[in-house]
């Protein structure tokens, strides 16, 4: 038995023994409510996350090494925005598919 479960058969028990019930359910139907509400929330992070997951992010070397270009030339690419990339503090990531999509062009 879940603890809501518990916690629905203690509500209707005192419902049945007194009005207190009411109350106590109102609570608990709230508590579910915001229960549901922060699932949902962890259930989209969570999708979100494998997408994210699916669509690796490569480093500059990885990405100069499968394009077998010098170091100038793939900045020089990456400022003109020929290639899209993502800056996480000093470091340049560039996503699997955008490169997909660089070499398709």
């Amino acid at each position: 038995m879940t603890v809501v479960n518990v916690i629905f058969v203690t509500v209707m028990f005192e419902k049945t023994n007194n009005n207190e019930g009411d109350d106590k359910l109102n609570q608990l139907i709230s508590a579910i409510n915001v229960l549901t509400k922060t699932i949902e929330g962890y259930t989209t992070a969570i999708k979100q996350n494998q997408e994210v997951e699916e669509d690796p992010l490569l480093t500059s070397d990885q990405v100069m090494e499968r394009l077998k270009i010098a170091p100038t030339t793939y900045y020089r690419r990456i400022n003109s925005g020929a290639i899209k990339s993502i800056k996480k503090g000093a470091i340049i990531y560039v996503r699997q598919s955008d490169l997909d999509e660089y070499l398709s062009n």
